[in-house]
């Protein structure tokens, strides 16, 4: 089985490439190298190229998965690569890179959240500051010229928006924590009862109320 988008295209001679990886009979799954087209330009750098992704496997040994971005293919067996790229169309303008961005970005943190991913804004600059960092100049994306640059500001801004909105849900999950009631019960013990709400007051998470119960005490144990 071949899956490819509808902004990819097979190239005769990854046909040709195809139908010969389609006699082998070990290999259960093949990925394939994609050149993608963005904003005019064929991106070799940044981190597009070559691009491996899963896409041609036996039909009885893979299967998709349910990630709501980006779902994947996983296959059971042995998996190879393929030579030739396919090409991939992926924005036509700029004005499309940011829409996307702006799309999958709340789907993208909801993802992150779930797996425990936690964030502030400090936090969310630092990760864009990196992710710009790490693009235009370790991927070398400055060698696409304009794209490479305007493909590093857009994985930055993907990154800090992201970050920004784990952060929010954080604050917004934190401020609806149900308070936790903590009950002191105490009898003539005026000391132990400092020493246990001293310790009570030391603690980093604030989110509790203390309850004493007073069982008739005779001493005057309200310090």
């Amino acid at each position: 089985m071949l899956s490819i988008d509808a902004d990819e295209i097979v190239t005769a001679e990854l046909k040709a490439e195809i139908m010969q990886a389609m006699q082998t009979n070990d290999i259960n799954g093949f990925e394939i190298p994609r050149l993608s087209n963005y904003c005019g330009r064929q991106m070799r750098h940044g981190g597009w190229f070559p691009d491996y992704v899963l896409r041609l496997f036996r039909r009885e040994c893979g299967q998709f998965t349910n990630d709501v971005v980006h779902e994947r293919i996983i296959v059971q067996g042995k998996i190879s690569r393929l030579n030739t790229h396919f090409l991939h169309d992926a924005f036509v303008d700029f004005e499309e890179v940011l829409h996307k961005v702006n799309t999958y970005s709340s789907l993208g943190a909801k993802l992150l959240y779930e797996k425990g991913v936690r964030s502030s804004l400090p936090k969310a600059i630092m990760k864009g500051l990196w992710t710009f960092i790490r693009t235009y100049f370790l991927k070398a994306a400055f060698l696409d010229g304009q794209q490479g640059l305007m493909l590093a500001i857009s994985n930055a801004k993907a990154r800090i928006i992201n970050m920004l909105i784990v952060g929010i849900t954080t604050l917004k999950n934190h401020a609806k924590m149900k308070l936790i009631s903590v009950i002191v019960t105490t009898y003539n013990w005026a000391e132990a009862l400092r020493h246990c709400l001293l310790s009570l007051y030391a603690q980093t998470d604030t989110q509790f109320e203390i309850i004493i119960a007073d069982d008739g005490s005779r001493l005057k144990i309200w310090l």
